[in-house]
C-alpha cells in the first residue's frame, strides 16, 4: 500500500493512498469469516454455509465494509505517523466519491481524503499574569435587618388582628354581587374568601392599608387580584364548581371579616436555635453575624458564575483559532444533505466558536489537569433539583430521584458537560489574578443586568434568519 500526505496547508491536507488486492482482501476474509459463525441459511447448520453462498449473498457488503475499515485504519495510521491533528472527520475528495467496489473484479483502489487540521495555539488568559474581574459584595444594615424580620416571621405565629391592616397581611372577604343601581342584588351571588394584600391589585391594596375588621368596599371580582384569570376568579372566589354556569355579574360589596397576621417570633434562644442551629447563636449580634455568613456564602458563588462567564468571553477573545470555512461548508453539506448552501452558510459562525471553544477547553485542560467523577456529576444534578424547589428540601428522599436522573442517559450528559465546564472555568479562576472589585448589591444586580443583555445581543445577533428544511 502506498499513502502520503499532500497539499498540506495550516488549515488542511490531502491524504492519498492506493490499496493493493493485498491489503484489504485478509480484511474481506475475515469478515466474511465472521459472517460465515453468525449466519443461518436454511439448508445448512449454523457456521456451515458455503462460502460461494454467503459471497452470492452479502459479498458487495461485505467487500465494502472490508476496504472502508481497511481505509479508516490507514488514514488513523497515516495521521499519526505525520504528527497531524484532525477537528473533523476526513471527506473523500470529490473526485473519488463515486469508486465502484466489486468483489468479484479485486484490484488497485485509489482513494484521496481532504482533512481539516487542528489549529496550533499557546493559551491565552490563563496564568497568573491575566486578571479576571470578581465582585466583593457588601451586605448591607438594611438587608441583614429584612433577612432577620424574614427569619422572624418564617418563624412566628399566625394571630387575628383587629385593626390596621398592611401589606403582609391576609385577610378574610365576605362579598355581596351588586346590581346595576349599585346595590346588594336581590337573590344575587353570595361568597367568601381570603386574599394576601400583597397580591391585590394597586388600588385596592391602597385603599385596604390601614383599615379595620368589618370595613366595606366595592371591587370588580375580576380585576381584585393581580394576575388572576377567569379560571381562577370562577373557582377560588367565585366558589363555583368547574362545571357550574351562573350568569354572575363582576361588581361586589366586600366586608373585611377577619385580618390574619404572622406575629414576628420573639428573639429567644428557641428562635436562635430554630433558625440558626442549637448552641450556634447566643443574641442578636451572633444572628446578624450567621446571616453575613450566609449572605457572603451566596453572593460568592453568584460572583463566581459571573466570573465565569467573564473568563469564558475572555478565553475566546484572546485566543484566535483558524479553522477553514471551505472545509467546515462542504463538512456540514455533506454530514447534514438536506440543507441549502444558504443554511450552512449561517451555521458555520456557530459551529466554528464551539469547536474553537472545545479546543480552547483542551489546551485548559493541558495545562491544568483534572478530573471529572460520578460526584462531581451527581452534585450537579442534585443542585439542579433543588432549583427545582427554590433551594428548599423537599419533603421526599431525593437522593430517589438524583439517582434515577442519573441513570439517564441525557440528564447524565447533559450533567457532566455543565460539571466539567464549571470545574474548567474554577480551575482558570484559580491560576488567574482575581481583580477584586467592592460593590453593593444593587450595583451588583446592575452588573449581571448589562452583562445578561449583551450576552443576550450576542445570540439573537448569531441566531440564523433562514429556517431549517
Amino acid at each position: 500500500m502506498k499513502s502520503s500526505v499532500i497539499n498540506k496547508t495550516d488549515l488542511t491536507a490531502r491524504l492519498e493512498m492506493v490499496l493493493d488486492k493485498e491489503d484489504y482482501t485478509p480484511k474481506f476474509e475475515q469478515v466474511l469469516s465472521k459472517m460465515k459463525s453468525e449466519v443461518s441459511m436454511k439448508g445448512f447448520r449454523k457456521g456451515k454455509t458455503p462460502k460461494s453462498i454467503l459471497l452470492k449473498m452479502y459479498g458487495p457488503k461485505a467487500f465494502a465494509d472490508a476496504v472502508n475499515e481497511t481505509v479508516q485504519d490507514n488514514i488513523t495510521k497515516l495521521l499519526e505517523e505525520n504528527e497531524l491533528e484532525v477537528i473533523l472527520s476526513p471527506l473523500i475528495s470529490e473526485e473519488d466519491s463515486d469508486i465502484d467496489l466489486d468483489h468479484k473484479n479485486m484490484k488497485e483502489y485509489k482513494f484521496v481524503f481532504d482533512v481539516a487540521l487542528k489549529p496550533s495555539f499557546e493559551l491565552k488568559g490563563a496564568s497568573k499574569e491575566d486578571k479576571v474581574l470578581f465582585y466583593k459584595i457588601k451586605v448591607d444594615e438594611d438587608q441583614i435587618n429584612k433577612e432577620l424580620e424574614f427569619r422572624r416571621k418564617r418563624s412566628g405565629k399566625e394571630i387575628e388582628a383587629e385593626k390596621d391592616i398592611t401589606e403582609d397581611d391576609r385577610i378574610t372577604i365576605h362579598a355581596n354581587e351588586l346590581n346595576t343601581k349599585g346595590n346588594k342584588k336581590a337573590k344575587g351571588w353570595e361568597t367568601g374568601f381570603q386574599v394576601l394584600i400583597s397580591k391585590l391589585e394597586e388600588k385596592y391594596a391602597k385603599e385596604l392599608l390601614g383599615k379595620d375588621v368589618g370595613y366595606e368596599f366595592e371591587f370588580d371580582i375580576y380585576e381584585l387580584e393581580q394576575n388572576a384569570n377567569e379560571t381562577y376568579v370562577k373557582k377560588y372566589l367565585l366558589n363555583l364548581d368547574e362545571e357550574e354556569e351562573k350568569k354572575i355579574g363582576k361588581k361586589f360589596i366586600g366586608k373585611v371579616e377577619k385580618i390574619h397576621r404572622i406575629e414576628l417570633a420573639e428573639m429567644n434562644q428557641e428562635f436562635f436555635d430554630k433558625e440558626f442551629g442549637e448552641g450556634e447563636v447566643k443574641d442578636v449580634e451572633g444572628a446578624k453575624e450567621k446571616i453575613v455568613e450566609s449572605f457572603d456564602g451566596f453572593y460568592e458563588g453568584q460572583s463566581t458564575a459571573l466570573s465565569h462567564s467573564f473568563l469564558m468571553e475572555k478565553l475566546n477573545e484572546e485566543n484566535s483559532l483558524e479553522i477553514s470555512d471551505e472545509y467546515m461548508k462542504k463538512w456540514i453539506m455533506k454530514m447534514y444533505d438536506t440543507y441549502t448552501e444558504e443554511q450552512v452558510d449561517e451555521m458555520i459562525p456557530n459551529e466554528k466558536k464551539g469547536m474553537k471553544w472545545d479546543m480552547i477547553k483542551d489546551a485548559v485542560k493541558e495545562k491544568y489537569p483534572f478530573e471529572i467523577g460520578p460526584e462531581d456529576v451527581k452534585n450537579k444534578i442534585r443542585a439542579k433539583v433543588m432549583g427545582y424547589f427554590g433551594g428548599q428540601v423537599p419533603n421526599f428522599n431525593i437522593d430517589e430521584l438524583v439517582n434515577n436522573l442519573m441513570s439517564d442517559n441525557q440528564q447524565f450528559r447533559e450533567a457532566y458537560a455543565e460539571a466539567s465546564t464549571e470545574k474548567l472555568l474554577q480551575t482558570v479562576l484559580e491560576n488567574v489574578t482575581k481583580d477584586e472589585k467592592e460593590v453593593s448589591l444593587d450595583e451588583f444586580r446592575e452588573v449581571v443586568e448589562e452583562f445578561n443583555k449583551k450576552q443576550q445581543a450576542a445570540i439573537d445577533a448569531a441566531k440564523p434568519t433562514v429556517e431549517e428544511a
